[in-house]
């Protein structure tokens, strides 16, 4: 197993600062046992994946609140409240980023290569792609980094000869070249009594004791079939910075459901009773405390309990909910909507520009892993021989569309544009400037797709 129960869970003192980037000084060429020798010297190797498996499990309520510990041996409450903030960030922002998936585009206009993009398109459906994407996601915002695992499908289920999957960040690594940090000499996926290590033209397996399993496997992919996806430069994950915050919310709202509940667990206090007389009155709740008092004293009978003070509790949570947004890049909802700002200065006061930056530095970090993917998809199709390609088209020839609209203040960024075209600027700047879609050269062809058909009509 990569963790246990014991370092998976509730460790309050773990230290979160993003997952490392595994470098080697080993050459592509480098033999089993050296790989070997390296894997068992990695720095930061471990402390990734318990990272991640800890991140993961904490999206899945795992959270340290609950491990607390009530010392007041039942005096007091102890409720354990779990607000999963962290689940509704990793949602949002990865459904934001998104919101439709990922699709290919051919940057050449010829009939044959916009042919064969859209074959590609509806073998990497055919090859449940979406839902790779969606798991993708969810790994990339919480545990600071997903990775994708391509190779040959020998069945051809459905007929494409590829298989697409996600690999859990605490079972697979990719480790980089110290000289070209940006390429992969080798990867990993472990299990629990073995490992399966890739390199560019070679697979291995490896038992749990450092023996090998199988005789080395050649390969023709070209590169390393795993595919790291990083959420963002720091490999960090979307709440990963604010989980300090995050269990202080739990801790408040935990408190303030125990200071209703502990009303129940109050103490009776009666004055001027004999305590005898009070231990044969029947309570079915509470606690009772008789007090003797001098004679004349008039007997009363009072509950108290703490409590605390409702309005200090409220701006407590409001001000770390707040800030919990603030850091994330989460936009306001409660922001006041009387103000008359509107643009940037509107995406600024709302939040919505922390969001679109959150958005724009995951989507650089996946065109790129999508670059990769489709580099051994190509030399996949070109070994197996079946569904041609275009001859001179290269992976290089492909777009990577992640189409992400923004419709907030619609109709103000579209007057906006209005205005813009009038005053004689082109259509991409328009649609930059208005910014409503990342697809702006997508939606500029349409557009003048569009304006041509309706000037044909006309003619007719």
């Amino acid at each position: 197993m990569i963790t246990s129960d014991v370092e998976r869970f509730g460790d309050n003192n773990r230290v979160l600062m993003g997952r490392s980037r595994l470098v080697t000084s080993l050459s592509a060429n480098a033999s089993i046992e050296d790989i070997l020798k390296d894997i068992n010297g990695l720095k930061g190797k471990r402390k990734n994946q318990l990272d991640a498996k800890w991140l993961w499990d904490y999206t899945r309520n795992a959270q340290p609140i609950l491990e607390r510990v009530d010392t007041s041996n039942g005096a007091s409450s102890n409720n354990k409240i779990v607000v999963n903030y962290a689940a509704a960030i990793a949602r949002n922002l990865s459904a934001y980023t998104f919101p439709k998936g990922i699709n290919y585009l051919s940057r050449d206009n010829s009939e044959e290569y916009r042919a064969f993009v859209e074959k590609l398109n509806n073998m990497m459906s055919l090859k449940s792609g979406n839902t790779a994407v969606q798991e993708m996601k969810w790994y990339q915002s919480v545990c600071g980094h997903a990775f994708l695992y391509v190779n040959y499908d020998r069945e051809k289920r459905r007929g494409v000869p590829f298989i697409i999957q996600n690999i859990e960040p605490w079972k697979a690594f990719v480790v980089y070249s110290e000289y070209d940090i940006y390429r992969p000499v080798y990867g990993g996926i472990e299990y629990d009594d073995r490992i399966c290590i890739f390199t560019s033209n070679q697979v291995y397996e490896v038992n749990d004791k450092g023996e090998k399993t199988m005789i080395p496997a050649s390969h023709t992919l070209g590169a390393v079939p795993i595919i790291e996806v990083p959420n963002n430069t720091m490999r960090m994950g979307d709440f990963e910075t604010a989980v300090s915050l995050l269990d202080g919310i739990n801790s408040v709202m935990s408190d303030c459901v125990n200071n209703v509940q502990d009303v129940v667990k109050s103490y009776l206090v009666l004055l001027g009773v004999d305590p005898d007389e009070a231990e044969k009155l029947d309570y079915s709740r509470g606690s009772v405390l008789a007090l003797r008092c001098p004679p004349g004293t008039n007997q009363s009978a009072n509950f108290i309990h703490p409590s605390l003070d409702g309005t200090t509790v409220q701006q407590l949570r409001s001000s770390m909910e707040t800030a919990l947004k603030f850091v994330t890049g989460i936009p306001d909802r409660d922001t006041d909507n009387s103000a008359s700002s509107t643009g940037v200065s509107e995406d600024i006061r709302t939040g919505q520009s922390d969001k679109d930056a959150v958005a724009n530095e995951k989507t650089i970090f996946v065109e790129e892993a999508q670059r990769q993917l489709l580099t051994i998809i190509f030399n996949i199709l070109k070994a197996d021989n079946e569904i041609p390609i275009p001859s001179g088209m290269t992976a290089a020839d492909i777009d990577v569309d992640i189409t992400r609209a923004n419709r907030d203040n619609i109709l103000t960024k579209s007057q906006a544009m209005m205005n813009l075209k009038q005053i004689g600027l082109s259509n991409e700047d328009v649609i930059y400037f208005g910014n409503i879609t990342n697809d702006v050269t997508g939606v500029v062809d349409r557009m003048v797709t569009d304006e041509s058909t309706d000037n044909t009509d006309d003619l007719i």
